[in-house]
């Protein structure tokens, strides 16, 4: 239930926008949108989750644990159906992690697999964001990219010497508060920290150890997971585009990639369940100046739909479906089982 109330709260906030401000003309533009890019778009709604399935398969290969790939892509959905519920920064992380452990793979382990498929996220970014800006045609032209970071960054409060002061008096206060509780716990509480904290230790060890072999042992895996990570953002940053190309307007494919992941990152920031509101946000403060003024409302709510609703909203119904038919593991090593029996 609680996955249906904020799906349907990011499709109240689309079409709001959409009521006040697309004209009713450019509807007639989509009736005319190509067969062949809605095909297109399907494709990347669901190769990501394939693509996903995919590295985490071939790191559990890695460490001798052979899951058949039908479990690892219903994790996937798992995964996919958790970013519904928590906050964009975590998104299906904690799905993932509490799979890989009732799998029998030791906690800092699977958080070395997480912070794997983290990396060879970054990997991606680095290589493949200059790539983006030097073709792109824009980006030395007052292209969407550089210009809206910088001037985001210049009226952002926390960048600003007084927005930096406090962060700082609120990290210095923490802590002192932290040491003043520490210091009036009682000896038996105490004790238990002290055990959490070695088991903490410990588990972290494991994750450095299994980290370093996967990193000296699994090159060509690595490469392999880099591309299928390519494959995955690929998919995400350029649904736009074909959104775009669908309805016959120019478009800079590496431009709209580069900024199509600042886009993703702000709403990262969002403290809200999947993003939602700081999304669409984030893609009006990009997209608003540049896009047609007409067609903005109607593309906020079609790329939100393809990117967020439609992906969490069909993983939904298959992992539901699996739950149905018994064939799934125990929905409480997910961590959703209260989520499943609410929808």
């Amino acid at each position: 239930m609680r996955i249906a109330i904020i799906l349907s709260l990011g499709l109240l906030i689309s079409v709001t926008y959409s009521a006040f401000t697309v004209d009713r003309s450019s509807l007639s533009a989509f009736n005319q949108f190509p067969t062949q890019c809605i095909f297109a778009l399907v494709i990347m709604v669901v190769l990501p989750w394939f693509a996903d399935s995919l590295r985490v398969q071939i790191w559990l290969r890695f460490l001798g644990k052979r899951e058949r790939f039908v479990e690892v892509f219903r994790m996937m959905l798992a995964s996919e159906m958790a970013t519904a519920v928590t906050p964009a920064a975590i998104g299906g992380t904690a799905a993932r992690l509490g799979w890989l452990i009732s799998r029998g793979i030791a906690p800092g382990v699977a958080s070395s697999i997480m912070l794997l498929n983290a990396l060879e996220d970054t990997v991606f970014f680095l290589l493949a964001l200059p790539l983006a800006l030097l073709l792109s045609s824009s980006a030395n032209s007052g292209g969407v990219t550089l210009d809206k970071l910088g001037s985001l960054l210049q009226q952002s409060p926390l960048t600003s010497p007084s927005g930096l002061s406090y962060i700082l008096l609120g990290i210095i206060v923490a802590l002192f508060a932290g040491w003043i509780t520490w210091k009036l716990l009682p000896c038996s509480l105490k004790a238990r920290v002290t055990g959490w904290r070695e088991k903490v230790k410990h588990q972290t060890v494991l994750a450095k150890a299994a980290f370093q072999m996967m990193i000296a042992r699994g090159r060509w895996r690595f490469i392999v997971t880099v591309a299928l990570a390519g494959l995955h953002w690929a998919c995400r940053f350029s649904m736009l585009t074909v959104l775009l190309l669908g309805l016959q307007q120019y478009v800079d494919p590496f431009n709209f990639f580069a900024s199509q992941w600042l886009v993703f990152m702000l709403t990262k920031l969002a403290p809200s369940p999947g993003g939602t509101g700081g999304a669409e946000l984030a893609f009006l403060f990009f997209y608003r100046s540049i896009l047609p003024e007409n067609l903005v409302g109607l593309l906020v709510g079609a790329w939100r739909v393809l990117t967020f609703t439609l992906p969490v909203g069909l993983a939904t119904l298959l992992f539901l479906a699996f739950v149905k038919k018994g064939k799934f593991i125990d929905l409480k090593s997910f961590g959703l089982n209260k989520a499943v029996e609410a929808a």
